[in-house]
């Protein structure tokens, strides 16, 4: 037997507004875990060895207790389906690769033939589970500052 449950909103415990349903039938979750990062912001070129974390050292946005700007690993708050992605501009046109890790095992690699990568990936995670990309090559970054980031990267639980 089928049954139907008509709401338009879910509230936690506490009250707050955990899923929002619209008249069109879209479905809004305010609270999903996500942060941005980005290098220090210092003008210039960020130097990495081969088998360095890439350097994002900066929350923008987000939640910033999911970072280690240390460590520069992302760590999932709970299972689910995350995105993790990033941007980088190297200081010279050259063949290189960075890679998606969880935990210590490779997830996947990007390569690069030129100055610009980006990277995007999804993978299923269980809390605790720390997400970071890795460069391959000795490279150097650069960072940028203000509005003109040039090397960023963000995580974000989808699902």
């Amino acid at each position: 037997m089928a049954s139907i449950l008509n709401v338009d909103q879910i509230n936690n415990a506490a009250g707050t507004t955990a899923i929002k349903i619209d008249s069109d039938g879209v479905v809004y979750n305010p609270q999903k875990p996500f942060v941005s990062v980005q290098m220090d912001g210092s003008l210039g070129y960020l130097a990495h060895s081969a088998g360095d974390a890439i350097k994002f050292s900066a929350v923008h946005s987000g939640d910033a207790t999911l970072y280690n700007t240390t460590t520069y690993k992302f760590t999932c708050p709970v299972d689910g389906i995350y995105l993790a992605t990033y941007q980088v501009l190297i200081a010279s046109a050259t063949d290189y690769g960075i890679s998606l890790y969880k935990n210590s095992t490779r997830i996947n690699i990007g390569y690069e033939s030129g100055r610009g990568n980006g990277n995007t990936d999804v993978v299923s995670c269980s809390a605790g589970d720390e997400l970071y990309w890795v460069t391959i090559s000795a490279l150097a970054y650069y960072q940028g500052t203000g509005d003109s980031r040039y090397s960023w990267g963000s995580y974000a639980l989808i699902g």
